[in-house]
């Protein structure tokens, strides 16, 4: 399979974000938030429902207001516009409307390739998705509405792939699906994890994220709570430290 990435920057971090606050209106959901991710590696965001983990993507994607800055592949701005990140190799797939029901799995694949970075043709593009899933080949006519949700969240990856990204921001790809197709996304992202890409994942999966990532961060309450190795948290700690109980958390 060709390398679903670019070449490989020579930036040290794919990602930096420097004391990060994002904000819906006057209200912060995100405060003082710092953490990088390699160049290459496969970073988890872990935390209970209303954390701040959703808001912490749309944010390091340019729909937020924030304070404090961060960098995409060494270049640091106090905001970027999605247009800009998207064409410097920054793809973010939503946990919802992440595909467009009335249009085909081509047609969706063509519209993401047409605003990423476009260094490959679209047939070697789209090629290089359905080798990562094999379960949307032989498809391509068909209505993206006449998939299955599974099979939804292959072409939601696959149109965050096809853009050709040095980035991958994923906001929990693997929420509502049977453990069958968690696994089987899982196995995707490990492949990807092997063949240089950044990828930043958001879930609440606690066995997903450490099975597909390097590295996780716990965030509550806007903040992270915890940072470390993936095989350095087990469920336990995990769990106190999404419930918040006194004296158990460490950084």
């Amino acid at each position: 399979m060709e390398s679903l990435v670019r070449e490989q920057i020579k930036s040290h971090e794919a990602l930096a974000v420097d004391r990060m606050s994002a904000y819906y209106g006057q209200a912060v959901a995100v405060r003082d938030v710092s953490f990088s991710v390699p160049v290459g590696a496969s970073v988890g965001i872990l935390g209970p429902n209303g954390a701040g983990k959703t808001t912490l993507l749309l944010a390091l994607a340019g729909h937020l207001p924030i304070t404090g800055s961060y960098s995409f592949n060494g270049v640091k701005r106090r905001q970027h516009r999605p247009s800009t990140l998207r064409r410097r190799g920054v793809a973010l797939v939503p946990q919802t409307h992440a595909v467009i029901a009335e249009m085909t799995i081509e047609r969706n694949l063509r519209a993401a390739w047409s605003t990423g970075t476009k260094d490959t043709s679209f047939a070697n593009a789209m090629g290089e998705v359905l080798e990562l899933f094999p379960a949307l080949r032989g498809r391509a006519a068909e209505l993206a509405g006449n998939l299955s949700g599974g099979q939804r969240q292959m072409l939601a990856v696959g149109r965050g792939l096809i853009s050709r990204p040095r980035v991958l921001m994923l906001d929990e790809p693997t929420a509502g699906l049977s453990p069958k197709l968690v696994n089987e996304l899982v196995e995707a992202l490990i492949t990807l994890r092997g063949s240089g890409l950044t990828v930043l994942l958001v879930e609440q999966n606690f066995s997903a994220a450490q099975r597909a990532c390097d590295r996780l961060h716990v965030l509550r309450d806007g903040t992270i709570r915890w940072s470390g190795a993936a095989e350095d948290l087990d469920r336990q700690t995990a769990g106190v430290l999404y419930t918040g109980e006194p004296n158990n958390e460490r950084k």
